[in-house]
């Protein structure tokens, strides 16, 4: 991609300032993994971070294939209504995975042993916003029920349960 827009734009004119940014792709941002996908125009070929504000400032970096491949792994076994970013709570189900399993049974297995994980007693969180389910003493609370406020109130309030201590935990969400 370096080598089209140096092609485009001239060796020393390339900087992430004169770069048209058209798009962020689909690909969530997590704060650990920093997988960021960029559209470029005219070409739409995809841009990273990297592409666009390291190495234009002379920082160089090299991403890991693993951490990659492991990122979507996680994308992948998570329904959009958990988004859980919480490694010590993720790692432990992707290292009990066997390695050896097709690409389609570890994704299989990965998506039931998070369903087992983030229990809910009849349907799942309705997220108004980005999910935010609460983890408290590393363990997911139990999903409960969710309302919305009543009248004008733009409000919508997640209902979440410790099953141990019973304790219940709100969620406040706005429209």
């Amino acid at each position: 991609m370096a080598q089209e827009v140096e092609h485009v734009l001239g060796k020393d004119e390339v900087t992430s300032s004169n770069l048209v940014i058209s798009s962020r792709k689909n690909v969530p941002y997590n704060e650990g993994r920093f997988f960021w996908s960029w559209g470029a125009s005219p070409s739409k070929t995809s841009l990273t971070t990297r592409d666009v504000f390291l190495e234009p400032g002379g920082i160089s970096v090299k991403f890991h294939i693993m951490y990659r491949e492991e990122y979507r792994f996680l994308l992948q076994i998570q329904p959009d209504y958990i988004d859980c970013q919480d490694d010590s709570i993720l790692q432990p189900i992707i290292d009990s995975i066997p390695k050896d399993l097709s690409k389609t049974k570890r994704i299989a297995m990965g998506k039931e042993k998070v369903k087992a994980l983030f229990k809910y007693d009849k349907t799942y969180p309705r997220w108004v916003q980005e999910a935010e389910w609460p983890i408290v003493n590393g363990k997911p609370l139990v999903f409960s029920h969710q309302k919305k406020a009543k009248g004008g109130d733009i409000r919508t309030y997640y209902y979440f349960y410790d099953p141990d201590t019973k304790e219940q935990t709100v969620v406040e969400q706005f429209d």
